[in-house]
């Protein structure tokens, strides 16, 4: 067979694949960019860890899922007590202070909240696979749309800026949670 015909045959292949199911082929899209002055405008301390996927944001990659976008309270951020209602009862988690080191399960939430109590971003303290970050790491997020990074402390952005200062912890032996915690 030659080469062109054998183009169409596996183009018609896939095409079938697609249309019987969907999610065996998809294209997924890459991450936003930041430019370092937004990265600045964010955090205090941050390190370009990876590029990310547009299908998941930090919420689902802060629970163990690169695949999907969870975000279970529609438009709106919560309020620190329905963020924590959720992850609490939804999902399983244990709630724990800010502060907290010592007795925690394995896998770890951060909770950033604004000024105004409404809560803004997550972050985790393993990567994906469970294995811990590296030697002073603290956390790993993904910013929304765009790249993941990596940061020295729990607390790394800016009090007043877009994600807030950490307002509490939750922690939990297993790590995804997807089949437990409704994403919407």
């Amino acid at each position: 067979m030659n080469r062109k015909k054998l183009q169409i045959v596996a183009g018609m292949i896939i095409l079938c694949l697609m249309i019987m199911n969907p999610n065996i082929v998809s294209a997924r899209t890459y991450s936003r960019t930041t430019t370092q002055a937004q990265r600045n405008n964010i955090a205090n301390d941050w390190t370009y860890y990876k590029r990310g996927y547009n299908d998941y944001n930090c919420l689902a990659y802060a629970m163990g899922n690169n695949t999907q976008w969870y975000w279970p309270w529609g438009t709106s951020n919560p309020t620190i007590q329905q963020a924590k209602n959720w992850l609490k009862n939804k999902c399983k988690y244990k709630i724990a202070d800010k502060d907290k080191k010592s007795g925690l399960s394995k896998y770890v939430i951060c909770v950033y909240a604004n000024t105004q109590g409404k809560v803004t971003h997550f972050a985790r303290t393993t990567k994906i696979n469970g294995n811990t970050l590296g030697k002073n790491i603290a956390c790993v997020a993904k910013w929304g749309q765009c790249e993941l990074f990596t940061h020295k402390s729990r607390n790394p952005y800016k009090k007043n800026g877009l994600y807030g200062a950490i307002s509490f912890i939750a922690h939990r032996d297993t790590q995804n949670c997807a089949s437990k915690c409704p994403t919407a």
